[in-house]
């Protein structure tokens, strides 16, 4: 499974999943992964990104009819997890 979404910015992200790789979970960006946004860019740009994240893994999750879980920080606060339901 593969998508590519447009995020703001002029940023575009491919999320895909393979569970024939060793990490089945794969993000590319273009042009490379962003460092030099100001604090509400930054908010701006990750909420936008874990949109299409989570929604990408809901279909991994129904396709596969699992659960998923996501631990992980959004750059602001401590680590959080995220709970995709099938």
């Amino acid at each position: 499974m593969k998508e590519t979404h447009k995020l703001p910015f002029g940023y575009t992200v491919t999320v895909s999943y393979s569970s024939e790789r060793p990490h089945p979970l794969h993000v590319e960006w273009e042009p490379d992964l962003p460092h030099d946004f100001s604090p509400k860019e930054k908010k701006k740009f990750l909420a936008s990104y874990f949109l299409v994240r989570d929604k990408f893994l809901k279909r991994v999750a129904t396709e596969l009819g699992e659960n998923i879980i996501v631990v992980g920080t959004d750059g602001f606060k401590a680590p959080s997890i995220t709970k995709v339901m099938h």
